[in-house]
């Protein structure tokens, strides 16, 4: 199998046989775990970094603040872990999956 790359919520997800990287926009490691049946599985939960909470912001709506202010407070707060106001791991796991899944299907690569 080729390496695969995906992004989603500015991450991105690089598959290389079984191993899943996940690095931020700079390129910088946050985890690794592994691919199985088109799962991210055995990587900790260590995602919670201001570019995933803004993409999650700015993705709806509903989910903007009053002022920056109030939204760079909620983001503060979401990545120290002191508040839930953010995308939880699973919905962050799930779309570097779906992308994941994605381009492995553009590379006529099985899932």
């Amino acid at each position: 199998m080729p390496t695969i790359i995906a992004t989603a919520l500015t991450l991105s997800a690089t598959l290389s046989g079984s191993r899943v990287d996940i690095t931020d926009s700079d390129g910088h490691l946050l985890t690794s775990g592994r691919w199985d049946n088109g799962r991210i599985v055995d990587a900790p939960a260590t995602l919670r970094i201001p570019s995933v909470w803004w993409a999650w912001h700015d993705a709806d709506d509903s989910r903007w603040s009053a002022d920056t202010e109030t939204a760079e407070a909620r983001c503060a707060a979401w990545c120290a872990g002191t508040d839930d106001d953010g995308p939880d791991t699973e919905t962050i796991y799930e779309s570097l999956e779906d992308a994941l899944t994605d381009a492995m299907d553009a590379a006529g690569e099985p899932s």
